[in-house]
């Protein structure tokens, strides 16, 4: 059933004419049922305090309103009992409030035990449940008459049997006149207790509700009056993506509220693909991590979506080779573009999953991305000196060379060598070999930061100048070639490194993994076993397989004997590599 037409029955289940008051007429019961965390209760106490709030005459003609929870309770007299100390009288109107002290002061007094100060210190209904015991609390419960009642969570009760309570209702129904709200997961009961309540329900129940809440619906209970913390476009994106999700349930709705508005003050200043991305990420993370669902429903796991590894996993293997849980994040990568593979994704995986935000780890990540952030704005300079030379059959070489330039020359330190090498290739289709030759050595002189992480199999075809210009720098560079360097440079980036890496990595003893996956700490050794492992998904007819084996068996050997030093490295291994 429909939020709107779930309240409408609750609200003329409240509003209605109380059945005491010289009426012949015995109270009614209203169940709600649906799977937990869907907000049921939330609703019932809304229009509760909308209805006594709003001053319903007819509502405010009850002698109270009680509202208990038996979890954990155990027998009837406890039930009893915590609906005499949960009662709510400041629902009622001033003269019922009179009329109640008046009762349960003459039963006070009736047995002796006036404390002044009592109804100081507690609500009235405690009071009387703080001071009674045994016979008194049996008298104690002939106050509840006329009243508007919420049994919440009936199959989280603890020995109280289904009989009991339904007995307990019908009592309150037909003896004391009250109208009693009963909710409860329904799907959670035992099989006997199932077959019980569906034997007593014709007895006893009046009204049901299938509480079928729709995804936005919940989202407006869980953010309202939080709206205006967010800017329109923060606000509008959280919602679109909980609706994408189809999340009804209100506790991973809050969960989901409490810990962007975390994430707030270090965004409030990022640019705003990175602001949304990182909204984005906590509310697939919160609802991955959180969310039951159903068995039959293939999702992909917390543990598959915050792996910095998993597009290249997934890349690498055909589809026939990937499991039923990487076809999962297949399928849920395709409709929902999403990969966190950034630092500070993985800084909102671990607070959804240990609950606290590292926010120094955070503002460096964002600090680092809102570099990349704008050097990719730089290398806009470039593309668009391609759009110029597509966009028309003008005969303006000199402007097209003067663009690509000017490109190279003031950005070169942010490009990437593919783009550069295909610009080269241009200008020499162009007649402009010299500058072409000039731009090359210029770009390898001015770029450092790209040269190594970047495969030269991604631009086999460009420029032959830059790539050998690229080639000596690299050699230079890596003269001193080490494991620790080669790891380091397969941090930076997960595209996949130089085959001779790979060759000379399978040469290496497992005893040099090991000391570096010791020493290396966040980010670089999350990145460096991602890339060690990447080579697994290969199958054993991929060129240089055997290399690549090795790799993966020496990762797994020192991963082997850092996980026995104790138990909460045996328990990191064992999620690293799941």
């Amino acid at each position: 059933m429909s939020d709107l037409k779930a309240k409408k029955i609750i609200t003329k289940f409240i509003s209605k004419e109380p059945n005491g008051n010289g009426r012949n007429i015995s109270g009614s019961t209203l169940v709600i049922k649906g799977p937990w965390g869907i907000g049921k209760t939330y609703l019932w106490q809304q229009e509760v305090r909308n209805v006594f709030n709003g001053g319903n005459v007819k509502a405010q003609k009850r002698d109270s309103y009680l509202y208990l929870s038996l979890y954990g309770l155990r027998n009837l007299a406890d039930v009893k009992a915590g609906l005499i100390s949960s009662m709510v009288i400041s629902y009622m109107s001033e003269a019922r409030q009179e009329k109640w002290k008046r009762n349960s002061g003459a039963i006070l007094k009736s047995f002796g035990r006036i404390i002044p100060s009592i109804f100081d210190r507690f609500k009235y209904g405690k009071a009387l449940s703080v001071l009674f015991s045994g016979v008194g609390s049996v008298i104690v419960f002939d106050l509840i008459k006329n009243a508007l009642i919420c049994i919440d969570d009936f199959e989280r009760r603890d020995g109280v049997t289904v009989s009991e309570l339904m007995g307990l209702i019908n009592l309150l129904n037909e003896d004391r006149d009250c109208d009693v709200c009963l909710i409860l997961n329904d799907g959670q009961l035992t099989q006997e207790d199932s077959a019980e309540f569906k034997k007593l329900w014709e007895k006893t129940v009046d009204i049901h509700i299938e509480y079928d809440p729709s995804p936005e619906g919940s989202f407006d209970i869980a953010f309202s009056n939080y709206e205006s913390e967010y800017s329109e476009e923060v606000y509008q994106t959280i919602k679109k993506k909980c609706l994408e999700l189809s999340i009804v349930n209100i506790r991973i709705l809050y969960r989901i509220r409490d810990m962007s508005r975390l994430l707030k003050s270090s965004l409030d200043a990022s640019p705003s693909s990175i602001k949304l991305s990182a909204y984005i990420t906590i509310v697939i993370l919160v609802w991955a991590y959180h969310a039951k669902h159903e068995e039959d429903e293939v999702v992909p796991e917390f543990s598959m979506l915050r792996r910095v590894d998993r597009s290249i996993a997934i890349s690498l293997g055909l589809n026939e080779h990937l499991t039923p849980t990487e076809k999962a994040f297949q399928e849920f990568d395709r409709k929902h573009i999403f990969h966190p593979n950034r630092g500070s994704d993985q800084d909102i995986a671990n607070l959804v999953e240990r609950g606290y935000l590292d926010n120094e780890a955070f503002r460096d990540h964002l600090s680092d991305e809102i570099d990349e952030y704008e050097n990719g704005l730089r290398r806009e300079e470039l593309r668009d000196a391609w759009k110029y030379f597509q966009g028309s059959f003008d005969n303006n070489k000199e402007e097209v060379v003067g663009r690509f330039e000017i490109a190279i020359r003031k950005n070169a330190a942010v490009l990437y060598p593919s783009d550069v090498g295909s610009a080269l290739v241009l200008l020499r289709n162009l007649g402009e070999d010299a500058l072409a030759n000039e731009l090359a050595h210029w770009y390898v002189n001015s770029s450092t930061r790209y040269l190594p992480i970047e495969s030269l199999n991604s631009y086999l075809n460009d420029d032959n100048e830059l790539m050998n210009l690229i080639n000596n720098a690299r050699l230079s560079n890596t003269s001193d070639r080490s494991l620790s360097a080669i790891l380091k440079r397969a941090h930076l980036t997960f595209n996949r490194s130089y085959i001779e890496d790979l060759k000379f990595m399978a040469k290496r003893p497992s005893e040099e993994y090991e000391a570096f996956f010791r020493e290396s700490k966040n980010d670089e050794l999350r990145g460096a076993i991602a890339w060690c492992m990447s080579w697994e998904r290969y199958r054993n007819d991929s060129d240089n397989f055997e290399y690549m084996k090795a790799v993966v068996e020496k990762t797994r050997e020192a991963l082997g004997r850092i996980s026995e030093d104790c138990e909460i490295n045996g328990v990191r291994v064992k999620r690293l590599l799941s």
